[in-house]
C-alpha cells in the first residue's frame, strides 16, 4: 500500500453506501465493492478525515468505530485484524477465521479514523445481526410495556374488590341459602300436610252407655250432639325403656317396654296441640303373642307391655296403638314415634338444656338434684329426672308421671320458641333421634306440624292425664281407669259440639 494514497471522503461515502446495499441486498461481490483491487491495495484515509475523525467505520448495527484506520475485509472463512500505527508504513497483521468478520484499528493517539468492516461477511452477517439487536430491543421494549399494563390491570383489579363488594358478595350467597332452606321447610310443610290424612289405626268403637251414634255420624251423649274434629291429627308417642321388665311371661322377649304413653293432637286450623298422658300401669286389653309371632290372644294387663309383644320395632308400635285405639273409644292414631331413653340426652342438650324446679328428692340419683332447686337439665341428668322412680312405692309412676309432664311442658316451649329464630332446628332434631326411633311419621310430617303448633303456642294446660285409680294387682301395680271421665276428656278433645 503506498502510504501517499489516500481515501477521500466522496470515496469513504460511496464505499459505505456500497457497504449498506451489500448488507440489505445480501450482496457478496466484495471484488466490485474494492474496485477490482486487493484490500491491501486500498488507500488510505484521506489527511482531511483523519483530522476530522469523521470517518468512522459500520459496524453491524449501523455504528461507526472512529479508532480504526483501513481495515481489510476477508473472503469466506477470513477474519482480518489490521492494525495500522496512523503513519505512512502499512504494517498489516492478517488473522483468518470462519466468521468473515474483520476489524481495522488505528492508533488511538493518532486521532485517525478507522473502518469497522465487521458488518461486511460472505453471508450477510451484519444485516442479520443488525436486525437481530433491534429485534432485541423492540421484544424489550414490548416486554416492558406489557408489564407496564399488567401492573395497571393489577391496580384496577385490586382496587375493585372493596371490602363492601365483598361484604354484598357474602349477604348474596347468604341470602340464597336461607331461600333455599325456607323454600326445602315450606316444601316439607306442604307436603307433610297431605301425608297425614288417613289413620294408621283406628278399633272399632265401643261407646258408653250414656252415648250414642247417630245415623249422621254424630255422637249424642248426655243430650248433646258432637261432630268428631276431623281437623285432628293424632300421633302416638311413646318413651322406650329396653331395661324395664315386671312381667314373668317368657314370651315377652327383650324388647323393652312403652315406658311413657302420650296421645298428641295438634289441629290442624287453630294449631292447637293437645297431650293426653296415659299411665303405662293403665289396665288396657293387648294382644299377644308366642315367641314364634304368633297369635296368642287379647289379655288385659298393662298397657307398657303391649310393646314387648312385638318384634322392639314397627311391630311393637303398631301393637301398642291398637291398645290406645281401643282404650279411647277407638279414637284414629295417625301416625306414631317410639323413642329410646337414651336419645334424650342429646335431643336436650341440642335445646340448650331444660330448666326445672325439682319436684322430688333425686338426690340419690344424682346430687344436685335437690327438692325444690333450680336445675338447668343437662346430658344424662334429663334422663335420670324423667326416668327415676321408686319402685317401692305403689305409686311412684305417678310422681314420675308429673315430672315427665313438668320436663315435657319446659322442653316444649323451648322447641317452639327456638323454631320462629332457626327454622332448621326441628330437622336437626329429627335427624339426631333417627338412630334411636321408630316411627312412620316422616320429616316432612314433623316441619309441618311443629310450624302450626309454634305459631299457636304451648302451655302445661295443654297437658292432661287419663284419671283413675292405682291398685295393687296379684302382680305388679295397676292403674283402673275411670271410663266415664274417660270419655268426658275424649269429648273434650277430639269432638266439637253443634246446636240441635
Amino acid at each position: 500500500m503506498k502510504g501517499t494514497d489516500f481515501l477521500t471522503a466522496d470515496q469513504l461515502n460511496s464505499i459505505a453506501g456500497d457497504l449498506e446495499n451489500a448488507r440489505n441486498n445480501d450482496d457478496h461481490d466484495w471484488d466490485n465493492i474494492r474496485g477490482g483491487r486487493p484490500l491491501a491495495e486500498l488507500p488510505k484515509v484521506s489527511e482531511s478525515a483523519e483530522q476530522s475523525g469523521s470517518a468512522g467505520g459500520v459496524n453491524a448495527d449501523g455504528s461507526g468505530n472512529p479508532y480504526g484506520s483501513v481495515a481489510n475485509s476477508t473472503k469466506a472463512g477470513g477474519n482480518g485484524k489490521l492494525y495500522g500505527s496512523g503513519t505512512d508504513s502499512a504494517n498489516a497483521d492478517a488473522n483468518r477465521s470462519a466468521d468473515g468478520s474483520g476489524n481495522a484499528g488505528g492508533d488511538s493517539n493518532s486521532g485517525k479514523a478507522g473502518i469497522n468492516w465487521s458488518a461486511v461477511g460472505t453471508t450477510g452477517a451484519g444485516n442479520k445481526g443488525k436486525s437481530s439487536k433491534e429485534s432485541r430491543r423492540q421484544a424489550k421494549r414490548r416486554e416492558k410495556r406489557e408489564r407496564k399494563e399488567d401492573r395497571r390491570r393489577d391496580r384496577r383489579g385490586k382496587k375493585s374488590i372493596t371490602p363492601l363488594k365483598v361484604f354484598v358478595t357474602i349477604i348474596v350467597i347468604i341470602m340464597a341459602l336461607l331461600v333455599a332452606g325456607i323454600a326445602g321447610l315450606l316444601y316439607l310443610r306442604y307436603k307433610g300436610s297431605q301425608d297425614l290424612q288417613q289413620a294408621v289405626v283406628q278399633e272399632e268403637a265401643v261407646l258408653p252407655e250414656t252415648a250414642a251414634e247417630q245415623d249422621d255420624g254424630s255422637i249424642l251423649y248426655n243430650g248433646q250432639k258432637y261432630w268428631y274434629n276431623n281437623n285432628l291429627i293424632n300421633i302416638l308417642l311413646l318413651g322406650i325403656d329396653k331395661e324395664a321388665s315386671t312381667s314373668s311371661d317368657q314370651s315377652i322377649g327383650e324388647n323393652g317396654q312403652a315406658d311413657t304413653l302420650l296421645l298428641a293432637s295438634i289441629d290442624k286450623t287453630t294449631g292447637q296441640l293437645t297431650l293426653l298422658n296415659i299411665s303405662r300401669e293403665a289396665m288396657a286389653d293387648v294382644t299377644t303373642y308366642n315367641t314364634a309371632g304368633e297369635y296368642a290372644g287379647v289379655e288385659n294387663m298393662q298397657i307398657c307391655l303391649a310393646y314387648a309383644y312385638g318384634d322392639g320395632h314397627e311391630s311393637s308400635c303398631q301393637n301398642v296403638a291398637t291398645s290406645v285405639s281401643k282404650l279411647l273409644y277407638g279414637m284414629p292414631i295417625h301416625g306414631y314415634a317410639a323413642i329410646d331413653y337414651s336419645a334424650l340426652s342429646g335431643l336436650n342438650d341440642t335445646v340448650g338444656g331444660v330448666t326445672v324446679q325439682v319436684m322430688e328428692d333425686l338426690t340419690e340419683k344424682d346430687p344436685e338434684l335437690v327438692y325444690g332447686s333450680w336445675v338447668t337439665l343437662q346430658g344424662n341428668q334429663a334422663i335420670t329426672y324423667i326416668r327415676s322412680r321408686d319402685t317401692n312405692l305403689l305409686d311412684s309412676n305417678n310422681y314420675r308421671m308429673q315430672r315427665q309432664k313438668q320436663y315435657l311442658t319446659a322442653f316444649l316451649q323451648k322447641t317452639f320458641s327456638s323454631v320462629k329464630s332457626n327454622p332448621t332446628l326441628v330437622p336437626t332434631l329429627y335427624s339426631q333421634a333417627s338412630e334411636k326411633m321408630v316411627t312412620d311419621v316422616g320429616l316432612s310430617d314433623v316441619v309441618y306440624l311443629t310450624s302450626i303448633v309454634a305459631e299457636h303456642g304451648f302451655t302445661e294446660a295443654n297437658m292432661c292425664s287419663v284419671v283413675g285409680d292405682i291398685v295393687q294387682g296379684p302382680e305388679y301395680a295397676e292403674f283402673q281407669v275411670d271410663k266415664t271421665a274417660l270419655y268426658d276428656q275424649i269429648i273434650q278433645i277430639f269432638y266439637t259440639q253443634t246446636k240441635n
